[in-house]
Formats: structure tokens, sequence, C-alpha cells
């Protein structure tokens, strides 16, 4: 009895201790503030100040390569000193900064392609976004106003 109690014990403390079976990150959950879209603002203008550039930007091919995943994300921006040191400065990690890049996308391609959509079809996606997500778009709506 005993030597089932320390191996289930040693299961769980293996399972909760391991960074390797951790859920992927997931953006839908994040919720954008003025504040964030502000320090983003910011990040981009000194980012073409310093002419920090996108390695994947002309690589259109779908060879595998290419890490897109939030994690991929925090691991580029870890591996890239300018990069890191101007999130820093602007007081976010990476993985903020990340996680906000991907809700903001998010957002913004909704608002960008809702004109496009019918009325019905919108409204039912926009349903099925978690709150943080409707939350996101929101804020995108106030904060971008769309140019006719």
């Amino acid at each position: 009895m005993t030597l089932t109690r320390i191996a289930a014990a040693a299961a769980l403390a293996l399972a909760l201790a391991s960074p390797a079976m951790a859920a992927p990150l997931d953006a839908s959950h994040y919720q954008l503030t003025p504040a964030v879209l502000a320090k983003m603002k910011a990040m981009e203008a000194e980012g073409k100040k310093l002419k920090l550039k996108d390695d994947d930007k002309d690589d259109d091919s779908d060879d595998g390569k290419k890490d897109e995943s939030i994690e991929g994300m925090i691991k580029k921006l870890d591996a890239d000193p300018r990069a890191k040191a101007l999130i820093t400065k602007h007081g976010m990690t990476t993985k903020e900064f990340a996680m906000a890049t991907m809700a903001s996308f998010h957002a913004g391609f909704y608002v960008m392609m809702e004109s496009a959509m019918d009325k019905k079809g919108a409204a039912d996606l926009y349903k099925s976004y978690t709150k943080e997500q409707q939350a996101n778009i929101q804020l995108m709506r106030a904060t971008y106003k769309p140019t006719k």
C-alpha cells in the first residue's frame, strides 16, 4: 500500500513539475488594454528607427521551418538582444509582447473583415469568441477608427 502511494505521489509530482507537458500558450484569454496598445505602438516606431527586421518577412514558403506559435515568437524575441531590450524598455516581457501581438492581430483581423461578412455570420462568429477576445475587438474598434 505504501509503495502504491509513493508511486502515485511521484507521478503527480512529475506531472505538475513537467513544463514539457504544459499546454501551448493561447492568446484567446489575453485581454489587451489601451496601455499595452500604446506600448506596442511606441515599440513599433522605435523598432523602425533601430531597423529591426523580420527574418521571415519575405519568406512566403511553407517549408515547415517557421515556428509561428507564441512560444516560437518568444524564442525568436529572446534570441534578438535589440528586440528584447526594446520590449523590456517599454515594461513588457517577451511573453507578454507575443501574447499581445497575437491578441491584437486576431482582434484587428476581425474588425477589418467584419464589414465583408454578413451581419448574422459576423454576430455568430463574435459570440463564439472568449470574453477577452470580445473585449479586444471592442478596444480595437474604439482605438482604430476605420478610414474611408
